[in-house]
């Protein structure tokens, strides 16, 4: 399959904590990429990809990064009918102030809400039949302090605007839970920006566009966020829409993290936590919320790298490194104190605003003057980022993987369900995404719980139910659900390594779905999953259409 599909560039410069993010997701999916930096991409390294992924982080900075020359390399790859695929800074960098690759300005931060973070729902303007959409089933996103687009180019597509808000989002320091139009108005007055999300309704949050030959999707939303179960499907669509390499997903095999850098910076984010200043989320996964005013995503980030780093160096430590890093941590160790205490004693600190001049110089020598990445923590980020960037490259082994094959297992004897839970375990045991889905049994039995206690998903279409256990069901009404159910099952396989059907030639021998529809759902299956087809009565056209086929005999029962 991998050698008809092709490569996709990941643009790690300027990404930081956002870079890492998307290696991570990529990486568990098994959605193959290669790691670029803008000197590679100034000398080429375009030129044999079919897609430029480029991740979060500040889009001026990565613009200024590639320079002239890297900016019109990525402008000749789209131009010739390379896809760009950019992620909230990603995407920034693909509008008229960045690449130009878009027909689209950014919001001035007057006009837009510049400081929301966490889940929210977006309307699909494609419809929820777009295969971008497929196996989507809640459209909840993950969007983490994004930019908004003004388009005025009608060729451009919102493939998905703004709806709502969940409840445990925050728009600044401020939890959305309980707050109403009142409320949001007097806390913009008091914060001196726009805070209510509900200013957002309607706007454009992903984008399509065409730059010559090429597509540009942008999405100011993260499908790389943990726990995004959406933002997962929409990759993996994403990778299939462009036909883009498939490998054996895998996670970050490496040691726990230690060392002096790891000690350190882990020891700056929990004296932030101590001192009350910023907190850990509890959805969707590895991010944070912190006091207005307080750097905690820088802290963040600088913990997040230095623990990958630490752990791919199995505690050794690199000398130029930790030698910055012990004069910012001491002056930094001062910095959250006094911004704790001022925090404390009730006075308002802002990013401009700060309690005393010692406060001020600590930030100017710490962050800079600037919003953006900046002071003594710039300097550390990028030795940090390099030295992270050499081990990923060292440890990025990408195994292609062969198109999917599909087995069967019928026949008159015991044993074809358990051989089916078997290859699960078994593919489980090796790191596959592996999904069990069962019909036409009445209760659960042992072999469900033993594999969602080894973590593999379970969905039991028990709607699609055996006529044996319901004499009195309407034949046609359990066709419509078998169908159904069938339906909604093709929509999720592109998700995982591993599919087994368990009792799915049942359903065929009894005739509640027909052999065109199972055999049209063996082919249009993404070439990558291994489909396991289990149930007695196989037919000899799903035979033919299998790789491999076991008869399990009744000998003695």
């Amino acid at each position: 399959m991998s050698s008809k599909r092709g490569k996709c560039a990941l643009l790690w410069d300027e990404s930081f904590l956002w870079g890492l993010m998307s290696y991570k997701a990529l990486r568990r999916l098994g959605l193959g990429f290669e790691l670029v930096r803008a000197e590679d991409v100034r000398k080429g390294a375009l030129e044999d990809m079919a897609a430029l992924f480029v991740p979060g982080g500040w889009a001026s900075n990565k613009l200024k990064t590639l320079g002239d020359d890297g900016a019109e390399a990525v402008r000749r790859f789209v131009s010739g009918g390379g896809a760009y695929i950019g992620l909230c800074g990603g995407a920034g960098l693909a509008t008229r102030s960045g690449l130009g690759l878009l027909e689209i300005d950014r919001k001035t931060l007057a006009e837009r809400v510049p400081s929301l973070a966490g889940r929210v729902r977006l309307t699909l303007n494609e419809g929820d039949d777009s295969p971008l959409w497929d196996g989507v089933r809640e459209p909840e996103f993950s969007m983490w302090w994004p930019s908004q687009f003004v388009l005025d180019d009608s060729s451009i597509k919102t493939l998905a605007g703004f709806d709502e808000v969940t409840p445990d989002a925050f728009s600044s320091d401020l939890s959305v839970r309980g707050m109403d139009s009142v409320k949001w108005q007097e806390a913009e007055e008091a914060y001196g920006i726009n805070l209510d999300p509900a200013r957002m309704k309607g706007d454009p949050v992903i984008v399509e566009g065409a730059y010559g030959k090429g597509t540009v999707i942008a999405s100011l939303v993260h499908f790389d966020s943990p726990g995004s179960l959406s933002g997962e499907r929409v990759l993996c669509n994403l990778w299939d829409r462009f036909a883009l390499k498939r490998v054996r997903p895998r996670g970050m095999d490496a040691a726990s993290p230690s060392g002096k850098t790891h000690e350190l910076l882990s020891g700056l984010f929990d004296l932030g936590v101590k001192s009350f200043l910023w907190f850990r989320r509890g959805e969707p996964g590895e991010m944070i919320q912190w006091r207005r005013g307080v750097r905690g995503l820088e802290y963040f980030t600088l913990m997040e790298l230095g623990r990958e780093l630490s752990a791919l160096n199995e505690g050794q430590d690199d000398a130029g490194l930790l030698e910055g890093l012990h004069g910012f941590s001491r002056d930094a160790e001062e910095l959250l104190a006094l911004e704790a205490e001022a925090i404390k004693k009730g006075e308002q600190i802002t990013f401009k605003k700060a309690s005393g001049k010692k406060m001020y110089t600590l930030r100017e020598r710490l962050f800079g003057g600037g919003k953006s990445h900046g002071g003594l923590y710039k300097e550390i980020l990028d030795r940090l980022d390099a030295l992270l960037f050499e081990r990923l490259i060292d440890a990025h082994e990408q195994v292609e993987i062969d198109k999917g094959r599909v087995h069967i297992y019928t026949g008159p004897g015991k044993g074809k369900t358990t051989a089916g839970v078997g290859l699960a375990l078994r593919a489980k045991s090796r790191g596959l995404r592996v999904l069990y889905a069962q019909f036409m049994k009445e209760t659960r039995g042992g072999e469900t719980e033993l594999l969602r206690k080894a973590a593999i998903e379970v969905r039991r279409f028990t709607e699609v139910l055996s006529p044996l256990f319901n004499p009195e069901v309407d034949m046609e009404d359990l066709c419509k659900l078998a169908e159904d159910s069938l339906e909604e099952l093709g929509g999720m396989l592109d998700g995982y390594d591993l599919v087994v059907a368990d009792e799915f030639n049942t359903m065929v021998a009894r005739r509640l779905i027909t052999e065109d529809a199972a055999l049209g759902f063996i082919s249009r299956r993404p070439e990558h999953v291994e489909l396991v087809l289990t149930g007695r009565g196989a037919t000899e056209r799903l035979r033919q259409a299998a790789d491999l086929v076991s008869e399990v005999g009744k000998i003695k029962h």
